[in-house]
């Protein structure tokens, strides 16, 4: 008999339990607390785009509501002043087209907007249309041309002058309209009487 080695069914030898901890690797405090705060960033950041993506949208949305009304005023301003036999001011400074075949036309300034009024004579009644135009606009009648001329002027005031009642000539203008007062009436008389002479 061997001495220095056990039998085989005898003391089994004892053998320590296969360690499986060395293959998994878990993230420590540190990590996890890094990734966290890049997340977080990228999060923050990517909400302020988003926001001010929204906010761009908002201000184009709104610059072409501006334009658009700006295109509808001056449209059917022209085609009043056109029209009427005569424009004056009265005591609350409004503006008032008068015609005796359609009836009378009153525009209005309302802070950011123009209301228009216009009371047909045939229906007797009064058809009313608002034209809102962006903050800061300052709307002015120039009537130093008239009975030939009129002029509407919307300017874009700035910042400071939003905030004061300040009125200033070098703000950017969104619309200048100078429309000959009865210029449809008078071309069509004059059409008439021609037609008058030559027969």
């Amino acid at each position: 008999m061997n001495v220095g080695v056990p039998p085989l069914g005898g003391v089994s030898v004892r053998r320590r339990p296969c360690d499986c901890s060395c293959d998994r690797r878990g993230a420590s405090l540190i990590e996890t607390m890094v990734a966290v705060s890049v997340s977080a960033t990228i999060l923050l950041v990517s909400i302020g785009w988003i926001h001010q993506s929204f906010k761009l949208a908002k201000a184009v949305k709104q610059k072409q509501q501006h334009h658009q009304q700006l295109m509808r005023l001056g449209d059917q301003f022209r085609l009043d002043v056109r029209l009427c036999q005569q424009v004056s001011r009265d005591d609350d400074g409004r503006l008032v087209l008068r015609s005796e075949e359609r009836g009378d036309v009153v525009y209005e300034v309302d802070r950011n907007a123009i209301s228009r009024a216009y009371l047909s004579t045939a229906t007797e009644k009064t058809h009313r249309e608002n034209y809102s135009l962006i903050a800061g606009s300052d709307i002015s009648w120039d009537d130093s041309e008239l009975p030939q001329w009129i002029t509407l002027m919307i300017r874009r005031s700035p910042g400071v002058a939003e905030r004061s009642d300040r009125k200033s000539t070098t703000a950017p203008v969104d619309l200048k309209v100078r429309v000959a007062v009865g210029r449809w009436l008078v071309a069509s008389s004059t059409v008439a009487s021609n037609e008058e002479t030559g027969r």
